[in-house]
């Protein structure tokens, strides 16, 4: 009898150990999410203070940018993915501490990999206005035929600047694209109705179509404001609307995060008008 006697106490032994070790991971596991949630209040309390409107300090296309990265991060750490979720932070916190090299907001301050993003959010606007326009001169709108060889000129230019790594000009090319066609949208409906060619298999698709739109026009502002397009209290009105947009997004965001996307896509919405506003105020008229 004392054999199986010795096999149970090792197979307790072992599974005592088993028990051990998943503790010790789920400890380390509970412990790592901590630390990114004490890293995301820190990130969230640098893009908030004083100091990130101030274009002396942190330029306003690393604010952008930083908070974008700050809502990846949010929404990876809901879905348990660490590693990415820890990346978008530590490129929010690169960018928290760059400071500005002008008092324009030059986008040239943002990291390559900042850059490319914004290249790729303002290419899936300007592709999805374009199939709009296209859509009008489908169905007999002549006037739009030059518009889209205008933007095609524009998209060509931003593609050499992207193939060369600037992306700081192709963005600028793909900004004046998007200026253009949605100003091009509102004059070319001429008592139409626009309807949108985006169709959304999931609910998810749709809010982070809504997502990249509201990004869009967060760059365009930036742009615009480092052109001097809003000065003294104009400034100040469009920053307002800017920041009531982004609460907006915070709200979108987490509530993305816990699946209700119906809520988080009226949000979005809400949020975008906010920025849309802000582009009046510089005169461009948004739809």
């Amino acid at each position: 009898m004392p054999a199986p006697l010795f096999s149970s106490v090792v197979i307790s032994g072992l599974l005592c150990l088993a028990c051990g070790v998943f503790a010790s991971e789920a400890d380390d596991l509970t412990q790592r999410k901590r630390l990114i949630e004490q890293k995301i209040r820190l990130v969230d309390s640098l893009m908030r203070a004083p100091a990130a409107s101030d274009s002396a300090s942190i330029s306003p296309a690393s604010v952008i940018a930083g908070k974008r990265l700050l809502d990846q991060a949010r929404e990876a750490l809901a879905k348990d993915q660490l590693d990415a979720a820890t990346e978008a932070l530590d490129e929010a916190l690169r960018n928290a501490s760059r400071p500005s090299n002008s008092t324009t907001g030059d986008a040239r301050t943002l990291s390559d990999s900042a850059q490319r993003n914004n290249y790729k959010t303002l290419l899936e606007q300007v592709s999805a206005y374009r199939a709009s326009i296209a859509d009008m001169l489908n169905h007999g709108l002549v006037a739009a035929k030059p518009v889209l060889a205008r933007l095609d000129r524009l998209q060509t230019d931003a593609a050499q600047f992207e193939k060369t790594g600037q992306f700081s000009e192709g963005n600028r090319k793909l900004a004046e694209a998007y200026k253009l066609a949605v100003d091009s949208v509102g004059q070319l409906r001429d008592g139409q109705t626009v309807t949108s060619v985006q169709r959304f298999e999931r609910p998810a698709d749709e809010y982070q179509f809504e997502l990249k739109r509201f990004q869009s026009s967060e760059i365009l502002i930036d742009m615009l404001m480092g052109e001097g397009r809003a000065d003294g209290i104009r400034r100040s009105m469009v920053e307002d609307h800017v920041r009531e947009g982004q609460k907006l997004q915070s709200i979108a965001v987490k509530q993305a995060a816990q699946g209700d996307f119906s809520g988080a896509i009226s949000q979005m919405e809400q949020a975008t008008t906010r920025l849309n506003y802000g582009l009046q105020l510089m005169g461009v008229i948004m739809f």
